[in-house]
């Protein structure tokens, strides 16, 4: 098991004793998150029913109402976030790997793990047919995240494995143009391994190597993705590692967020409040899906 108090607490430790590294990079692993969230004290817990066992996306509609889906089920849910209960439900589609949804005005797009797009216009109303949209990715991208980027008016889409042709050690977020209805196939960003390495205070290549045991940078693999709302960053959890990578707009790298909290078994949805409070959705693995909310501490000025 990968712990994430081993990635946050252990490699700087390790790094300063073996003496690698610059003293800068030293610092920026040991620096405060420009982000604060209280990691391993939510402000809530909200316990699912048994057929959310394997929620796997997640996305806002109001101030006690949030939307998800269900892994392998064609089916939309309406969860009351504070209180767990499901207020409405419907069948969009056949059965399938979806792992991604988000509501943009009044339609909700679901991510199927083969990239194509499920469109419900206006999904409050009694005819919810879905439209799917077929995309350049593949089974092998396994897409597992998706989010609203406003100001580019454009989904954002988290590959879990194969980034694209000539692409390694990163991994790849594509965007889908809401005015065309397209995928564009080169990544709208990319997340770097060794990028990743650096700010836990692995940055060289012979010390990851000798680190590999503790914590393998490949399986930073993205289960979800959300864009903040007061500052457009993209949040990008993996479900494995258990850390949040922050991605700025224009594409850097930065912040790293250790989520600490006990029963996060495999993180799978990423919604913000408008307030920048945060709430994590996690699959049960045998028990009960959870809702989390984190409330910020801090971010960025």
């Amino acid at each position: 098991m990968i712990l994430t108090h081993t990635i946050s607490l252990c490699i700087p430790i390790l790094v300063s004793l073996l003496g690698c590294g610059s003293q800068s990079q030293r610092e920026s692993a040991a620096r405060d998150p420009a982000y604060q969230f209280d990691f391993a004290n939510p402000a809530a817990e909200i316990e699912l029913p048994g057929r959310l066992t394997e929620i796997s996306g997640l996305t806002l509609i109001d101030d006690s109402l949030v939307a998800a889906v269900q892994d392998e089920k064609g089916e939309l849910f309406i969860i009351n976030f504070l209180t767990g209960d499901v207020v409405d439900e419907f069948k969009f589609a056949k059965r399938g790997d979806f792992e991604g949804i988000e509501l943009v005005d009044d339609t909700m797009y679901v991510l199927r793990s083969d990239g194509d797009i499920f469109v419900i216009a206006d999904w409050r109303a009694e005819d919810r047919d879905a439209v799917r949209i077929e995309t350049p990715l593949s089974p092998k991208n396994d897409a597992e995240g998706l989010g609203y980027q406003p100001a580019q008016h454009r989904l954002l889409v988290a590959a879990k494995e194969f980034p694209g042709d000539g692409l390694s050690r990163v991994r790849s977020i594509f965007g889908f143009d809401l005015r065309t209805n397209t995928l564009d196939p080169e990544p709208a960003y990319t997340i770097s391994l060794d990028t990743i390495g650096v700010r836990l205070g692995i940055p060289g290549e012979s010390l990851r190597k000798l680190l590999s045991s503790i914590v393998n940078l490949e399986a930073f693999k993205p289960s979800a993705l959300a864009v903040h709302p007061l500052t457009g960053d993209i949040f990008v959890i993996s479900s494995v590692l258990k850390v949040i990578a922050v991605v700025a707009p224009n594409g850097s790298l930065t912040d790293l967020l250790p989520v600490e909290v006990d029963g996060l078994r495999q993180p799978e949805g990423l919604a913000f409040l408008p307030s920048g409070d945060l709430l994590v959705s996690t699959e049960g693995q045998g028990g009960k899906g959870r809702i989390f909310r984190f409330n910020k501490t801090r971010i960025p000025e």
